[in-house]
């Protein structure tokens, strides 16, 4: 009996502890995380609050020493649950994060709620690659069902879909105004997943399939430009892909 209360009595003085660190904390707590997570991609500045419960704003990187900070400030709160601690992340305008996040820790697993979000298109330069070469810009909407992460796997549990649309695309590479809006709509799971991408409007339709297994995405399709609209495309194609006639054929 006495081991018990004994026991009893030293996890509560640890979740005491650890409930009066995350509240006492600054804000400014999460900036190394976020650095480290996203590999100095992503960065959270002018931040306010405390660990608990804060507010800042997120940049990324958009080149070498080149920074974009979004407008919207990002609020975040932690409150802890019977199972373990959930995070709620919304921004004032309700633009970046169309409906809250939220994300549920547990000892065994990370619980993402089902979410929509919106932000610029430029944030895909964090990748690198061909989106920083086109320098592309629009808007970019996320919907994305309810998904829960294993800490013990690193594995997802159970498969769960996803929708990406890209309007009003434009790229410093061409001389047009809009390239088009596109959908990105896919099925991830334990393993591996599948997407698919459709032209939703023009005058560059790009159609095609890809993959994703671990951590590598392969994407294989097509682009080709409208009718009367080869000309001024011509560049931005050349750098998509190899062509053949109209087509340039997408190989990543």
């Amino acid at each position: 009996m006495t081991s018990k209360v004994t026991g009893l009595s030293l996890f509560l003085c640890v979740l005491v502890t650890l409930l009066t660190f995350l509240i006492s904390s600054p804000a400014t707590y999460w900036q190394p995380i976020v650095k480290q997570l996203t590999h100095d991609s992503i960065r959270l500045v002018n931040v306010t609050g405390s660990l608990m419960s804060g507010s800042g704003q997120i940049a990324y990187t958009v080149g070498p020493n080149r920074w974009q900070v979004l407008a919207e400030r990002t609020n975040w709160h932690i409150t802890p649950t019977l199972y373990g601690l959930r995070l709620s992340v919304e921004d004032n305008s309700h633009r970046l994060f169309v409906r809250p996040l939220t994300v549920l820790f547990t000892p065994q697993n990370i619980s993402i709620g089902e979410g929509e979000s919106e932000f610029p298109i430029t944030l895909l330069q964090v990748f690198g690659g061909l989106t920083r070469t086109l320098k592309l810009s629009g808007q970019m909407r996320a919907i994305w069902h309810p998904v829960t992460l294993s800490l013990l796997t690193y594995q997802i549990k159970a498969p769960f879909d996803f929708e990406v649309t890209m309007n009003n695309l434009h790229s410093v590479v061409s001389p047009l105004p809009q390239l088009g809006s596109y959908k990105i709509s896919g099925v991830l799971s334990q393993l591996n997943g599948h997407f698919e991408v459709t032209t939703l409007t023009g005058p560059l339709h790009i159609e095609g399939q890809g993959v994703a297994v671990g951590r590598v995405i392969q994407f294989n399709g097509q682009a080709q430009a409208d009718v009367g609209m080869e000309d001024q495309l011509m560049g931005l194609l050349l750098l998509m892909g190899n062509m053949n006639g109209r087509v340039a054929h997408l190989h990543y």
